[in-house]
């Protein structure tokens, strides 16, 4: 396989990757090693996976969340294997979560204790120019450039993190269509692996392989321990905006047949608003962090 670096702060292309067979263990240590050195790696130009080819690649990077045992409501085709897509089934509800609609600056299953450590998502569908780009925050390169108060400030801090949080980092109202894609996403059968408990991590980690530090805060804090509510967003706001400068930010324009693999301990990642009239659809995977 060829691991390409982009000209930008993070990412690589990879070419070269047959999914009909396993990795060999030196293509899985090549992954890894672009993925430990660039955050997000961008495979391009193969054969389009099934589910469980894509499955076991995925697992190649480690234990994947079993998603059909987490949400309840939306089909599977493969049961580590989520649809994130705006496309209405026989129902007339999503055909999988998250499709309509913006999605603010997050890391994929921050609101449980295992937490994502690697995250996929393959493009299946997509409208003409590919929909709105994903935005991807190296944080390892964040927490390096805080100042030394910042870093003492935030080394101590235990962050909850909850799905019900990002709504009090953003507002609609002045948005239409937003309105619109926020109402589409409203299926009643379904349930995510968050009620409003969340879970709790420190505000710095460390990548479990790599030992890296990063700052671990996105809109999905909702408070910090020992501080109220409002205090806790606002320091989340000034991080983000510190952390997410154009030095420290890939804007991923999709392609079909993408599959982007990127480092959910250390990045970030959002969504402009993906339009109710745009069909687009992705195959979503995790691996999760020991607990």
């Amino acid at each position: 396989m060829d691991v390409t670096p982009l000209d930008a702060p993070l990412a690589a292309t990879v070419r070269g990757w047959d999914p009909s067979r396993p990795l060999s263990d030196d293509e899985s240590s090549q992954l890894r090693d672009a993925l430990a050195r660039h955050h997000v790696i961008i495979l391009r130009g193969h054969p389009q996976p099934t589910a469980a080819e894509l499955a076991r690649f995925a697992n190649h990077f480690g234990p994947v969340a079993p998603a059909s045992d987490m949400y309840e409501g939306i089909s599977f085709e493969h049961h580590e294997v989520m649809a994130v897509s705006n496309e209405l089934n026989e129902k007339g509800y999503e055909r999988g979560v998250a499709g309509s609609g913006a999605l603010p600056w997050h890391t994929d299953y921050s609101f449980l204790t295992t937490a994502g450590k690697e995250s996929f998502l393959e493009a299946m569908v997509l409208p003409p120019g590919g929909g709105p780009n994903t935005m991807f925050c190296d944080l390892y390169a964040a927490y390096d450039a805080l100042s030394d108060e910042w870093r003492a400030r935030v080394q101590g801090l235990m962050g909850h993190h909850t799905l019900l949080a990002a709504s009090g980092y953003s507002r609609p109202e002045g948005d239409a269509d937003e309105l619109k894609a926020r109402e589409r996403q409203r299926n009643p059968e379904l349930t995510y692996p968050d009620d409003g408990t969340g879970a709790w991590h420190p505000a710095v980690i460390t990548h479990p392989e790599t030992g890296r530090k990063a700052l671990y805060v996105s809109e999905f804090v909702s408070h910090f321990e020992g501080l109220d509510v409002e205090e806790s967003r606002s320091i989340v706001r000034e991080l983000l905006a510190f952390a997410t400068a154009p030095e420290r930010v890939y804007s991923h324009a999709w392609q079909l047949g993408d599959l982007i693999v990127f480092d959910t301990v250390g990045t970030v990642h959002r969504r402009d608003n993906l339009r109710t009239d745009q069909p687009r659809t992705m195959r979503q995977l995790s691996t999760l962090l020991a607990a």
